[in-house]
């Protein structure tokens, strides 16, 4: 939606990370919803701990996004857990405080965030408006004609 004969590599590149971004903030929302404040997105992966990109998603969900210094985040959890388990730390908020480090930090921008938030009103109504459309999309599958 909104695509044009003007739009290029860049933009496509750039509407799949804000995509990204979308996907994440439709995720926290119910979440949200139910009393849990969001104060903050740690990330992990090459991707996501790429400063522009976790610039885009601080932008997309308004709190700042954290890029801690150890990138295999299961395996720090599961230090976590075994720290806690063998009573190295009292509890698993205690173990995190004393065992994550965060490398650097992208805070969100309020122009910015209020630029994605009323593209992001626009995303929320973009799938139940083409689901039909979509869903006759994929019976068709990918379009490829098969020699008989």
């Amino acid at each position: 939606a909104g695509l044009s004969l003007g739009h290029g590599a860049p933009h496509i590149m750039r509407a799949v990370l804000e995509a990204g971004g979308y996907a994440l903030r439709h995720v926290a929302e119910p979440i949200v919803a139910a009393g849990v404040e969001l104060r903050r997105l740690v990330v992990s992966g090459a991707a996501d701990r790429m400063r522009p990109i976790a610039a885009l998603r601080a932008d997309i969900l308004g709190v700042p996004v954290d890029m801690p210094v150890l990138a295999d985040t299961a395996a720090v959890g599961a230090a976590i857990l075994a720290a806690t388990g063998i009573g190295a730390h009292p509890d698993a908020r205690a173990a995190i405080r004393a065992m994550v480090r965060i490398a650097e930090r992208a805070e969100p921008h309020a122009a910015a965030h209020a630029a994605y938030d009323r593209v992001y009103q626009v995303y929320r109504e973009l799938y139940p408006a083409t689901a039909d459309l979509q869903h006759r999309l994929a019976d068709l599958g990918d379009g490829t004609p098969r020699p008989s």
